[in-house]
This record gives C-alpha cells, sequence and structure tokens, in this order.
C-alpha cells in the first residue's frame, strides 16, 4: 500500500500536513528556524513525501519500508538525479528525524530521495537476528531498482552515516553498484575499530564465539543502549578485518566525486577511520569539532547542524548536476 503525504517546505519550517511518518525539518540556513533574511526572502515550495514497500527479491515475503521525498513541482515526464540515504547501526530510515532536513533539502534542489529501514529497525517486520550487511546490501539495492522504474532518473548519489559508509565501501568493493557521487559520514569502514565500541577485541571475539555456536543473539549494552547481535551480524563484519584494506580496494572502483564529513571527537567511529577513507577516495572534507558522533541527526550544536546540513545538500546538487 502506497501513501503521499504533501509537505509544506519553506527553508523557515516544514509543516507536516499528516500520516504516522511526519517529517519535520529545519532551515539550512538557521537551524534553530529563529527568522533570516533567508527565510524571509525564499518562496514556499512543496515537496512530496512517498511512503511505501518495497519487495526484497533476497528474502521471500520481506518488504522493505522506503520513504521516497519528491522535487518541489514533480514533473513525471521529466528526469531527476537521484539519492538513497542509508543509516547507521541500528538506526531507522531517517536517523529519527535526522535525515529529513537533507532529504528535504534535497529535494528542494530537484533530486529525488530514498530512505529506507533496514531488518529489526524503524517499520520493518523482520526480527534483529536479520541485521547484517549482506542483507543491508540487496535491501539497497532493491530500492534503488524500485526508485529507477518508478522514476526517470539520471545519475544517482550513495549517502552514508556510519554503518551506512560501510555499506557503500562493501557495495563498491564487491561490484555490487557504483554510485555516481558518494557522501560519507563517519564511515564505519573499520572492523578492529568499531570493535573497541563493543567492548574490545576480546569481548567481540567471546559475543562472536557464542552467537555462531549457539545461534543466539548476542547482547551488549552500549553508550546507545542494548545491542542485540545475530551470527550473521559477526560473520558479516569479520568478512573485511584489516583496517583501511576496505576502503583502499573499495577506492579503486570509483572515479566520481566525494565527500567526508566527521567529528574530531567522534568516539564511536574514530577521526583517523574517516580520514583514511577520505584520503582513498580523494575525497573533499568537511569536519566538526563537536557533537562526537551525532553530526546533524541527534546533536543540539546550531553550528555542527547547519554545517552537515549545508555541506551535504551543495555537493549532491553539484555532483549530480547535469554538465
Amino acid at each position: 500500500m502506497k501513501r503521499l503525504l504533501t509537505l509544506m517546505l519553506s527553508l523557515s519550517v516544514i509543516l507536516c500536513l499528516g500520516a504516522c511518518t511526519a517529517k519535520t525539518a529545519e532551515c539550512p540556513e538557521c537551524p534553530e528556524c529563529k527568522e533570516c533574511e533567508t527565510c524571509e526572502t525564499t518562496t514556499e515550495a512543496t515537496v512530496e513525501l512517498v511512503e511505501t514497500t518495497v519487495p526484497s527479491t533476497a528474502r521471500e515475503g520481506v518488504n522493505i519500508p522506503t520513504y521516497i521525498t519528491l522535487p518541489a513541482n514533480f514533473d513525471a515526464s521529466a528526469t531527476y538525479p537521484f539519492v538513497v540515504m542509508i543509516h547507521g547501526h541500528h538506526g531507522n530510515h531517517n536517523e529519527w528525524g535526522g535525515y529529513d532536513t537533507i532529504s528535504n533539502g534535497l529535494a528542494g534542489k530537484g533530486i529525488i530521495v530514498a530512505t529506507l529501514d533496514f531488518s529489526g529497525c524503524g517499520a520493518s517486520t523482520e526480527g534483529i537476528e536479520e541485521n547484517c550487511l549482506t542483507n543491508f546490501k540487496t535491501d539497497v539495492m532493491d530500492v534503488i531498482n524500485y526508485v529507477k522504474g518508478q522514476y526517470k532518473i539520471s545519475k544517482i548519489g550513495g549517502f552514508g552515516y556510519s554503518m551506512g559508509g560501510r555499506i557503500i565501501l562493501e557495495m563498491l568493493n564487491e561490484d555490487v553498484f557504483v554510485f555516481d557521487a558518494i557522501e560519507f559520514v563517519a564511515p564505519a569502514e573499520s572492523t578492529e575499530d568499531l570493535m573497541k565500541f563493543f567492548g574490545g577485541a576480546e569481548n567481540w571475539a567471546e559475543m562472536s564465539k557464542s552467537a555462531k555456536e549457539t545461534g543466539e543473539m548476542a547482547s551488549y549494552m552500549s553508550v546507545f543502549g542494548e545491542q542485540l547481535l545475530s551470527d550473521k551480524f559477526f560473520t558479516d563484519m569479520e568478512k573485511y578485518m584489516d583496517s583501511n584494506k576496505l576502503a583502499e580496494s573499495a577506492s579503486k572502483k570509483f572515479t566520481g566525486p566525494s565527500l567526508c564529513i566527521y567529528a574530531t571527537n567522534d568516539d564511536v567511529v574514530y577521526p583517523e577511520v574517516s580520514q583514511r577513507v577520505a584520503e582513498a577516495f580523494g575525497s573533499q572534507v568537511v569536519t566538526v569539532s563537536e557533537e562526537g558522533h551525532s553530526y546533524s541527526f541527534y546533536g543540539a550544536n546550531p553550528v555542527v547542524i547547519t554545517t552537515v546540513n549545508n555541506a551535504s545538500i551543495e555537493f549532491f546538487a553539484g555532483a549530480l548536476a547535469e554538465h
């Protein structure tokens, strides 16, 4: 079943007009929605949010919750660039509202945007035991192919935050899909690095061994709450163990423009990991110094919010433009 929501978008405020997946977003120029010269002089425009499901090609009977933001004054006969925004580990399709500002801003630039919920996240009806990279990659491809089948698409960009960045790296490395432009936000490239988040290499090894031998979920209490991890999760994450080898290999499959945003005080995906990915890809780099792994998705610092949102919108607007 498909539901169409019409959102009134102005750069000063976005008012959701209904339904269960409310999209609220802030002015890209003034994230606290205070009045400013830009807001006063910007003409109101309309974007549309299509909430639907996409059948999984890999898991029988599974439908992927998908949210498509269409540009203002969308014309079905016209061709548009497209960005798929991929959420992080145990996140959801809009990172609890944080992706909305960017997706609405991109739509305001004439770009179609799709977000999705992975297994056990958001509106997904699957159990968290299916939450693994193998499923993530097939789900992203299913959504890309769905959008290409529904709309006339020119160039395609990939936006990956944290584990979302890892997904893009693996898709490139495994020749699953080659994007025309890529944005990484604190990409979780290094399994060795992520082990620190899960209590260190020894604790990771114990949880991995237990999950694989018993088939039961491993539980770890992180700073973000309880993490339930399946044997599939560990198997997929351990496929690429050596730091930066994944980025080095993936970068050889990609020649387009890229942007890497990271916080110098990120203690989940450490800055040196993002730096290595950026160097491998020759990416444009934007850094912030506050909010750690929160960025503009969970944080409240207006400078960080404005920096991340504006850089993301302007990057794809330029990188996916027809030249």
